[in-house]
């Protein structure tokens, strides 16, 4: 089995991974061997089989992963989760290695950075979702005009494609939705930012957003705390 080294993840670079969140039986049992004893138990929580099953094999995949940067053992590795839910190390000395992740249906993609606060979000383009109502609710001015420029037919996917760009500089900030996703501005073309409001949380950090390529029928975007970096369009397949 081949996998990540800390030696090429160099300073300012990223990394994107993507997985099937299903796992064969046989295969499973392996997972499951690399959670903690917590996940073990958070896992025996769900009621149903399926959802246990995924819930192990992303994060066994997402601990295997990190633990190849590392060096280190899956299943010793101290992940921790945020206030508003953002998973990282809690461990000084593993603090280079910011990571992020999402899924969606059956997909599961990591993002990895080497000194960066990243995010990553993907999103299954639903046919009925109610575009219009949304892009009033959680759009900014400028970016219902750009949508609106756009033609009918184009509208359902490039909303998706916009929305997987705001949540993932939202889940880089690590505050999840307790900051309005109208306060985020994402266009594509240039670096996204927090904008200036009565309800501002953060300081207008300008971020690098990308979309990248996940799986047919997904769109998928990473966000990384620095204006010009230059990112992946793609998401390599995990090769455990």
């Amino acid at each position: 089995m081949t996998g990540p080294e800390p030696d090429r993840l160099q300073p300012g670079e990223v990394q994107l991974w993507r997985a099937a969140l299903t796992a064969p039986p046989d295969e499973l049992g392996d997972l499951t061997e690399c959670v903690s004893p917590t996940e073990r138990e958070r896992a025996s929580r769900f009621y149903a089989a399926t959802d246990r099953d995924r819930y192990v094999a992303g994060r066994a995949r997402l601990r295997r992963l990190l633990a190849g940067y590392l060096r280190a053992d899956p299943a010793e590795l101290p992940l921790a989760i945020g206030p508003h839910g953002k998973p990282y190390l809690a461990d000084p000395a593993a603090g280079w290695l910011a990571f992020n992740v999402a899924h969606s249906r059956d997909l599961i993609v990591y993002a990895v950075a080497r000194g960066h606060d990243i995010g990553v979000d993907v999103e299954w383009v639903r046919p009925d979702l109610d575009v219009d109502g949304l892009t009033r609710r959680f759009f900014t001015a400028a970016e219902r005009r750009w949508l609106e420029r756009l033609p009918t037919e184009r509208r359902l996917a490039a909303f998706v494609a916009l929305w997987t760009r705001k949540e993932a500089v939202l889940k880089g900030l690590g505050l999840g939705l307790t900051l309005p996703p109208q306060q985020v501005e994402a266009l594509p073309g240039r670096p996204a930012r927090v904008v200036p409001g009565v309800e501002a949380t953060v300081a207008p950090v300008r971020w690098s957003v990308a979309a990248f390529a996940a799986g047919t029928g997904y769109r998928a975007a990473v966000a990384v705390a620095s204006p010009a970096l230059r990112l992946p369009r793609t998401a390599a397949p995990l090769p455990y």
